[in-house]
């Protein structure tokens, strides 16, 4: 998941040094009725995540998070990817599209 990001303490947002994409509170699997749901606490959670934040019940992406391997197997064809977003922060914009390979 390649999203925008922030340093809020670059910007003058908040004391925060850490890179920031989104904040994700849930991801949900689903192919027909096939569903699989990963919680933001949940420790798989990592390549691309900063540490879960308990008080908020969210995990901050980095801008580019992996979706865990363990949360895709055993889904035969295409999945729906469902991202459940707690919050979002101001990002700059530089004027530039980001291409996504």
């Amino acid at each position: 998941m390649i999203s925008r990001t922030v340093v809020p303490a670059e910007h003058g947002l908040a004391p925060d040094c850490r890179c920031l994409g989104v904040a994700v509170g849930r991801i949900v699997v689903c192919r027909g009725p096939q569903v699989r749901i990963i919680e933001a606490d949940d420790a798989r959670l990592s390549d691309g995540y900063h540490a879960y934040e308990p008080m908020a019940e969210l995990r901050w992406t980095n801008g580019d998070a992996r979706v865990p391997p363990a949360l895709l197997a055993g889904f035969a064809g295409p999945v729906e990817v469902v991202l459940h977003i707690s919050a979002v922060t101001r990002y700059p914009d530089y004027g530039e599209e980001r291409m996504v390979a």
